[in-house]
């Protein structure tokens, strides 16, 4: 895929109709704590980590519970977001296979989203 490549699951996100109330289960449940993200109208986690040896930086995976049909690509379900180092080029290897990928760049990296074959949504982040 010349050079380009995943590093990791930067976050898993759920849409739901109760956000508040599942992210209460996961926390009664499973023992997560939450933070209201009021701009998001989210409810999220953050798991921060050291690679040991990778590149300098703060890394971490998100577990964020959405409003359904809110912001975030999807509507319902579910979406797998993977930390990559070339939107661009993994866009053209995922095409070249016959998938569509949109992508979007932001003030904090850019994005691809498309969808697996079952369906589901994948989205791709390239952090600036």
């Amino acid at each position: 895929m010349s050079g380009a490549s995943i590093g990791g699951v930067s976050g898993v996100f759920i849409d739901s109709e109760t956000p508040k109330a599942l992210a209460d289960w996961y926390s009664k449940t499973l023992g997560l704590t939450f933070h209201y993200w009021p701009e998001r109208k989210s409810y999220g986690t953050e798991f921060i980590y050291d690679e040991g040896g990778g590149p300098p930086g703060r890394k971490s995976t998100v577990f964020v519970i959405n409003p359904a049909h809110g912001k975030g690509g999807i509507s319902g379900g579910f979406k797998v977001q993977f930390r990559v180092n070339s939107v661009r080029q993994l866009k053209a290897a995922v095409e070249k296979h016959g998938t569509k990928m949109e992508t979007e760049d932001h003030p904090y990296g850019t994005f691809g989203r498309l969808r697996d074959a079952e369906g589901n949504t994948v989205e791709l982040w390239e952090p600036k």
